[in-house]
This record gives structure tokens, sequence and C-alpha cells, in this order.
């Protein structure tokens, strides 16, 4: 295979002179967002309001790809579908800022028959592969799927109304697909770094853990203090909440590692504990213990149900 790699280089500089194929080594911009239009249409995001696609040159040190972002009008929240990245020669799309690259069956069709188009052999296609613009060396990219939007993002009405649950919620009742493969167990970041920003992003590009493509990543406040930010891996955006949960002064039944419970496939997330909040008369303020169920829509956290008993009080 490496003893190939000379021949391409020196056909592609004979043709060089004649215009006759260096120039369709390289697919077009518009090609590159064709690409990722027929990959979101086949799942039905084209469907959302304002759907639109718009594709631009990434930073110099990912030269070799075209960013392509999808959006969609949203009055209440994030408008982005999506962030990708097209790898200029191959037409494979790469997530973005994930070490994963996408494949479904209308996509795979879609790039063999750009290659076909550009006259890229599939010897030529193996040999020009490059690793994603995300992917640490030796690192082993994920296989993703986009999956469908989810019926509140089209409008629709859904199923389950969690404004007027009096039972305990279930993970199953927000439950959502998958399409990015899910790491295992809790996630912990550091926050006593220097580049705190930096080490969010580290750790998000090993997967999602939380509602489909996002990410909890748990830090300390101080002992018996758990913090946390949600990170959308489709769109770089890092969410902040305004709470802590606190559970030194909990009773038995609040152990350490257990204070947030949540899944790959649900939108639910539960907080065991004491909620700590910051006021700016009276400082930190918790709560007292319990457990909180939150929902996820997307760029928030809403409080739906509670469980404290009769016996819990917030501390003096």
């Amino acid at each position: 295979m490496f003893r190939s790699l000379p021949a391409v280089v020196v056909i592609t500089a004979t043709f060089v002179g004649t215009g006759l194929i260096a120039a369709q080594r390289t697919i077009t911009a518009k090609e590159a967002s064709e690409l990722v239009d027929t990959m979101l249409r086949s799942d039905g995001w084209n469907k959302l309001p304002g759907f639109v696609i718009t594709v631009s040159d990434i930073r110099a040190e990912f030269a070799n790809f075209y960013e392509v972002s999808a959006r969609y009008d949203n009055p209440v929240g994030s408008g982005t579908v999506g962030n990708f990245a097209v790898e200029r020669t191959t037409g494979v799309v790469w997530s973005f800022p994930v070490c994963g690259f996408y494949s479904s069956t209308v996509l795979l069709k879609a790039q063999k028959a750009l290659r076909d188009r550009i006259g890229l052999t599939d010897s030529e296609y193996r040999n020009l592969q490059k690793p994603g613009p995300f992917c640490a060396p030796g690192q082993t990219p994920h296989v993703l799927e986009m999956g469908q939007p989810r019926l509140e993002a089209l409008g629709e009405p859904t199923k389950t109304n969690p404004s007027s649950r009096k039972t305990i919620p279930r993970f199953e009742d927000f439950s959502v697909p998958t399409p990015l493969p899910s790491r295992q167990g809790p996630t912990y970041v550091a926050n006593h770094v220097p580049d705190f920003q930096k080490e969010i992003f580290d750790v998000a590009r090993q997967g999602p853990d939380f509602a489909g493509h996002f990410v909890v990543e748990q830090f300390t406040c101080g002992s018996g203090c758990t913090s946390f930010v949600i990170v959308n891996l489709r769109t770089s955006e890092v969410f902040r909440n305004d709470f802590n949960v606190a559970y030194s002064f909990c009773a038995d039944g609040y152990e350490p590692g257990a204070e947030l419970v949540y899944r790959p496939d649900s939108r639910l997330l539960i907080v065991n504990g004491a909620i700590e909040t910051l006021s700016r008369t009276k400082g930190e303020v918790d709560g007292p213990c319990g457990h909180f169920y939150f929902l996820w829509d997307g760029r928030s956290l809403k409080q739906i149900h509670s469980v404290v008993p009769a016996a819990a009080k917030a501390p003096q």
C-alpha cells in the first residue's frame, strides 16, 4: 500500500500541466454541501422550518476539509442541526468535533456516485483517506448516523406531556435516538487545569452519554459537591447550569457518584441530593435532600418532578 502512494503523486503531477485530472481530484464546496444535504434529507431534517446548509473553509490546520453547517429556524432554542467536516479529496463526511464519520445507505451511494464522477478509483480512494479533523493519532473513529429529528422540533404533538405528570418519570417516557456510539459510565473532567474549556472538549470527543448526542461532564465544586456542564457533540455548544448538587449532609441513600443519573437514550436527568444555588445576599443556598427529575430540552434543564422525604430539611 505504501509503495503505491508515490505512483499516485507522480500521475497527479504529470497531469497538472495539462489540467486534465488534477482539478477532478478535489470535490467542490457545492458537492460537499450536496453530500450533507442528501444525508440529512433521507432522515427528514429538511422538513424543519427554515432548513438551510452553508459551507465554509475551516481553520488552517484542517485545510483538507470543508466545514458544512446545517441550521433551521428555532425561535425558542438552538437552531443548529449539526456541523460536519467533508474531506475534499474523498467526500468522507466527518463529525465536527467528534472522531467519527457518517455512514448510511443513502450517503454511501451518493459518495460512490461522486467518486465515479471525478474519476477516483476505489484503490485511490483507500489510499487518499485521511483521519478526521478531531481524531487523535491512532484513534479508531466511530461510525455515525444522524437519526431523525424529534417530533417537537417538527412542530408536531408528542404523546407525553411532562407538565401534567403525577407519577414518577421514567427514562423510557422521554426516549431519543442514539445516533452516536455511547460511552460507558459517568464522565468526569478536571476543572483545576490552565485551559478548562479545552479540557471540556478533549473529554467530549470520547462520545456521548446523555440524550442522544450530548455528554454530561461532572467536576467537583468542593467536598461533597458536584457541578456539571452539558456539551452538544454536534454543535460544540457548552451549556452551564445554575445549580450544583450537594450530598455530604444527606442521609443514607445519597452515595457519592450517584448524584446524577441519566442515560444516552433519554432526555431525563435525575438529581439525587440537594439542589445548591447561589444567592447574591446569602451565598450558597442548599435546598432539602431529595430526588429531583429534570427534562432536557436541548438547551436547558426543566424540573418536572421531585420526591422529598417528609423528614428532609435544608441545612441551617
